[in-house]
């Protein structure tokens, strides 16, 4: 039988990096307009006005379009509403937590249906703004490094909810995959360089 739970955790740090669907739309008209091949900033801006007014669209039209594909959270309203840890991201991470922990953890045969047999909400930050700024050079395909920036969310509690059915997916395994994700593999982007970490205050079973 299904049961829902309650979730709360501790979270060092977070960065989301949206891959919006509004930036995949900048990426094709950069391309096909050709700027990129531009030798100087006036005649790319001049190729990117000429390719816009073909596809019947103005400056202040892309411009729109760059400022939502730049978006650095999934937020519970926009503009400026409460910052959430999008449950993709959350279901994401548990997925590659049981592909790559050991058995004590949980069953790597769990992987492929662990979306639906652990269903999660968005979790929640309590935080409408960054706390800083990761910034660090980063190489393109030529090679040549460039400056990024990720905007950080630091030392916050997150709440959200699961929904599992304890006699398939034992509480203990649940807390067990939760805890290896957060401390080994880490939520949303630049897990690599140690974000996204985090320990687990309590999994609870909510009343009916």
């Amino acid at each position: 039988m299904i049961e829902q739970w309650a979730i709360e955790v501790s979270m060092e740090s977070y960065i989301a990096e949206p891959y919006w669907p509004e930036r995949d739309d900048v990426i094709q008209i950069e391309k096909k307009s050709g700027m990129n091949f531009a030798r100087t900033d006036e005649k790319r801006a001049a190729t990117l006005l000429e390719y816009l007014k073909q596809q019947g669209m103005t400056k202040a039209d892309y411009d729109a379009l760059v400022a939502l594909a730049n978006r650095p959270w999934y937020r519970a309203a926009e503009p400026d509403g409460e910052i959430i840890i999008p449950r993709h991201q959350l279901s994401g991470a548990l997925v590659q937590a049981t592909k790559l922990s050991p058995s004590s953890v949980i069953k790597t045969s769990y992987a492929d249906s662990l979306r639906t047999l652990l269903r999660l909400s968005d979790w929640t930050t309590g935080k409408t703004q960054r706390d800083e700024l990761f910034r660090r050079y980063v190489k393109n395909e030529s090679n040549q490094r460039r400056l990024a920036e990720s905007e950080v969310l630091k030392n916050f509690t997150s709440k959200g909810r699961a929904e599992f059915d304890p006699d398939v997916l034992k509480p203990e395994t649940v807390k067990a995959v939760i805890r290896y994700a957060l401390t080994m593999i880490g939520i949303g982007a630049c897990r690599k360089m140690g974000y996204g970490r985090g320990e687990l205050i309590a999994l609870k079973q909510q009343a009916e």
